[in-house]
């Protein structure tokens, strides 16, 4: 299980120029008007992040092996999360549904692509909900964060960037100063070391102001072989309201689950 832990994207989008120098307020009468700094390309884009907006969205993301789609509805605390994670050995693939309303978590877990394996446990078609006192692994998707993929933290972690075009960037990221995100596991994060200081990345904001697309192009590591990785966001303010499942389509977890997510 892996985490993406929200951080707050707060930065200022100018500096107001100094007019210390400045004589008595009637001295610039008639006189320019004081400017402000233009925000950096880096700035730019952690001003635009997701759950900086405020505002409910959607997403998508791409990556090696895992896929990930959900919503995020500030207005109920609530997180409606899919994660795809797919095994390169044995074939099989794993769903996890996360719905987060408020103080209550529930999860649906199932299995795809599975003739020929026996040992997968078997989970409820229902939602599960649970009780977090039996959950142990504390960095898992339980709690509501209002940026799943830890994409402010990867735009802070923004080494040099560049203005492309109208709404366009790209530059590299530090991906060891965003340990949280979703971009890599801790093996590919390790496997590649001072590589893992200058990971170019591409960018687009829309014309709403808030991130579009980003883009990062993680390089070969060891076994792991070369990948892109992607988010895609969108319905900002419009995105359907996260609320709990009906009574019916909910049950609670059973001890199976628990030691899942434990794990």
């Amino acid at each position: 299980m892996h985490r993406r832990s929200f951080t707050t994207a707060a930065v200022g989008l100018g500096l107001a120029l100094a007019l210390a120098a400045c004589g008595p307020a009637d001295d610039n009468a008639g006189g320019a008007a004081p400017t402000t700094a233009p925000a950096s390309p880096k700035d730019t884009l952690i001003a635009a992040a997701p759950a900086s907006s405020g505002k409910s969205f959607s997403f998508t993301s791409t990556g090696a092996g895992a896929k990930g789609s959900g919503r995020v509805d500030p207005a109920s605390k609530g997180n409606d999360l899919s994660f795809a994670y797919t095994d390169a050995e044995l074939g099989f693939t794993m769903d996890m549904k996360f719905l987060v309303v408020d103080a209550d978590a529930w999860v649906k877990i199932t299995f795809e692509n599975t003739d020929g394996l026996t040992g997968l446990p078997k989970y409820p078609k229902k939602w599960m909900h649970l009780d977090k006192s039996k959950v142990t692994d504390t960095d898992g998707e339980y709690i509501f964060d209002p940026d799943p993929l830890s994409t402010s933290s990867v735009l802070k972690a923004i080494v040099s960037a560049e203005k492309a075009g109208e709404g366009d960037y790209s530059g590299t990221l530090d991906l060891t100063a965003a340990p949280d995100a979703t971009i890599v596991d801790e093996e590919v994060l390790k496997d590649l070391g001072d590589a893992a200081k200058a990971v170019p990345f591409t960018a687009t904001i829309g014309a709403d102001g808030h991130l579009a697309t980003l883009t990062v192009k993680v390089p070969k590591a060891g076994k792991n072989k070369a990948y892109t990785y992607t988010e895609k966001y969108a319905d900002y303010g419009t995105a359907k309201p996260v609320s709990a499942p009906a009574a019916g389509d909910a049950q609670e977890a059973p001890d199976s689950a628990y030691e899942m997510l434990n794990s």
